[in-house]
């Protein structure tokens, strides 16, 4: 079953959810049909039950109910559709949430909405054979609506199990807190490609985090890894909403991103004793949300840093992160001895409640454990645990109290993954690009001070890692580091968002050496990759370019004008660079000895071409076209020329030098 989220822009909407096939009315009937006066049904209200669950990530009380289309509501045929509404109230709930059960055919959509028809969610095809939850509507009281084709045989039935009423307010902007860090934001830089595992849970009136996670024959089968106190028996996980990309579109914009939302799972593996819950989604996440399935480690030793991505009180994702070592620990007497890694202190972000479940990931970008609980808050980030994978792996051998079982099916004995795109996202896959082809020379000397490179985009790009083609490096021993970055910028490099430190025990000269990012990067503008080599002996080759593209840094950037690109070649996935354009005419190499290329300006046709020497005598070319720049082959001798070229609205000239 899917579940896809629209933004609309109408009148008295807020938004459409579209669940399923989109072959049915996404405007309910009623809206244009005069209708009959609706009949509601009121529980409990929700400031009733409102207790300090809360505090556990609990936003609502579950009130179990018997409804149905076939003993409450009232249904009305209205020209060419059968129409069935129900209204339900909770005076003063923040939210409703329901679990229904259906016997409608695959003719049938049902519809929920708010009064005139705000936070609309529509559901098509329903061919489950299980009950099904439908995402929240914040307000407090809702309309169910089943839309039928008059030609159907049968009218079908939906029954309503469960209503939930909503007691705090679900992911408000008002529960921000001081110390939140948006996953968008600059410290949530590194971990762009492990947000996409990370999903808000919606189950049994609470919200907790889950990760999708990837198993050792690299299949689509979509496990789910959260805590079990959040998901520990088959009717919450087969009634739970699994919501995915549910985030900031960026640093400083609150408005969220499409999220997209799975109902239900299957328990496959859940241990109390190490608070663990493994999931296997009812649906595939599909492609066109980006899903990854995180890696993971069951080593033994704690992650030397951390980070977890989480949606704390069911907000927008979040980052924590620590740069210290965990440590081996016990969360309480309810847990086995030592199952925990502990988190002294965040140094950025925190988690709160809403955040059980979450991954651990280590400094390799692999789970290394899942959040049980702990004391972390705005005011005091210490003390979290986190059920350790190590354990959680093969601890208990009954294979619905493990994760071994179901990740490690063929029994490969590995102890270590990285994570995949279930979509077969791999760089080994991607075309590899540099600024330059051309052929390679070589500076007189390596650069004593940072080098960049830039690198031109008209679109969004995402990268996995560059290549460096290596001229020369110092073999001294010990071993010394190279470290690489990459910055964003117009005219140089302005924002750092990503750096790596590189041994030069891995090193050689003449090497062309792949560099694997600890994450893929979507990189939105033009940006520069460079080293910066301290004192060492270190230097890339270079190429000849139609534009400068090397920057160098003495107190400040600035641009080589040599006609010369370094050779950094990337590992381009999803978008493409641009291949820098001259806007005056360009020589490389220059000096030269027997050829040059010349690239001309975009859009410019070549109608005449000159070569005179130091004494004006016009001397003889050997040119050869192609669609962007020329091959000049000469036999001169030593000495400066001007080239003189003739297009049908300019002239251009060009300077250059013969070596002996």
């Amino acid at each position: 079953m899917k579940i896809l989220v629209w933004l609309l822009i109408f009148n008295c909407w807020n938004y459409l959810s579209v669940f399923g096939q989109q072959l049915h009315r996404v405007i309910p009937a009623s809206l244009d049909r005069p209708m009959p006066v609706l009949a509601w049904k009121a529980i409990t209200p929700a400031s009733v039950h409102h207790v300090s669950l809360q505090d556990k990530g609990a936003f609502a009380h579950l009130e179990e109910v018997d409804f149905s289309s076939e003993e409450d509501g009232e249904w009305t045929k209205v020209d060419d559709v059968r129409i069935w509404r129900l209204g339900i109230q909770s005076t003063g709930a923040s939210s409703l949430y329901l679990t229904f059960s259906s016997k409608l055919g695959t003719e049938a959509s049902i519809y929920l909405y708010g009064p005139g028809y705000k936070n609309l969610l529509a559901k098509h095809n329903l061919t489950l054979n299980r009950r099904f939850s439908l995402s929240p509507i914040f307000n407090d009281s809702l309309i169910i609506e089943i839309n039928v084709p008059a030609s159907a045989p049968h009218k079908g039935a939906l029954h309503i199990h469960k209503i939930y009423s909503g007691f705090a307010k679900l992911n408000q902007a008002n529960r921000m807190a001081t110390c939140s860090e948006n996953i968008n934001c600059e410290n949530g830089d590194l971990w762009q490609t492990e947000k996409r595992s990370v999903c808000k849970i919606i189950s049994n009136g609470q919200v907790s985090t889950g990760t999708l996670i990837g198993n050792t024959n690299r299949s689509d089968t979509p496990y789910l890894i959260t805590s079990n106190h959040s998901i520990y028996n088959e009717n919450i996980a087969s009634e739970a909403l699994f919501i995915f990309n549910y985030e900031a579109n960026d640093c400083n914009d609150d408005t969220e991103t499409p999220s997209y939302s799975i109902s239900g799972g299957a328990l496959v593996s859940t241990n109390k004793n190490l608070d663990v819950s493994l999931i296997r989604l009812y649906e595939i996440p599909p492609k066109d949300i980006a899903p990854y399935y995180a890696g993971w480690s069951i080593a033994s030793s704690p992650p030397k840093r951390s980070a977890c991505i989480h949606h704390p009180y069911g907000k927008k994702k979040e980052v924590a992160i620590e740069y210290h070592s965990a440590s081996s620990s016990q969360y309480s007497n309810d847990y086995d001895s030592e199952s925990a890694w502990k988190i002294d202190h965040w140094e950025i972000g925190t988690t709160e409640p809403g955040s059980s479940g979450a991954g651990l990931f280590n400094q390799d970008h692999q789970l290394t454990g899942t959040l049980t609980g702990g004391r972390a808050s705005c005011s005091s980030p210490t003390d979290d645990y986190f059920s350790k994978l190590s354990l959680a792996w093969d601890k208990y051998q009954v294979a619905d109290q493990q994760l071994k079982h179901w990740l490690d099916e063929s029994n490969t004995g590995i102890t270590a993954m990285q994570g995949y795109d279930p979509y077969g996202f791999n760089p080994i896959f991607c075309d590899t690009v540099y600024n330059s082809d051309r052929e390679l020379t070589t500076t007189i000397a390596a650069y004593n001070y940072p080098v960049a490179e830039k690198f031109y985009i008209n679109s969004p790009l995402q990268i996995q890692g560059c290549y460096l083609d290596i001229d020369m490096v110092s073999t001294d021993s010990p071993p010394s580091t190279v470290t690489l970055h990459i910055w964003e910028g117009s005219k140089q490099p302005e924002k750092e968002i990503y750096t790596q430190s590189i041994s030069t025990s891995h090193l050689t000269p003449n090497m062309i050496k792949y560099i694997n990012f600890d994450s893929a990067l979507t990189i939105n503008t033009n940006f520069f990759i460079g080293y910066d080599s301290d004192d060492i002996k270190f230097r890339l080759k270079e190429a000849a370019s139609a534009v400068s593209t090397i920057y160098t840094y003495t107190g400040g950037w600035t641009l080589k004008q040599n006609n010369q690109s370094l050779r950094i070649g990337l590992s381009e996935c999803y978008g493409s660079i641009v291949t820098p354009s001259p806007t005056q005419l360009y020589i490389y190499p220059n000096p030269s000895q027997d050829y040059f290329y010349l690239r001309i300006p975009q859009g410019e046709v070549v109608y005449e071409l000159y070569c005179y020497n130091s004494k004006g005598d016009v001397v003889k070319l050997r040119p050869l076209w192609s669609e962007k720049e020329m091959k000049i082959s000469f036999e001169l001798p030593e000495g400066y020329y001007v080239l003189k070229l003739v297009t049908e609205n300019n002239e251009y000239a060009q300077k250059f030098l013969v070596l002996p």
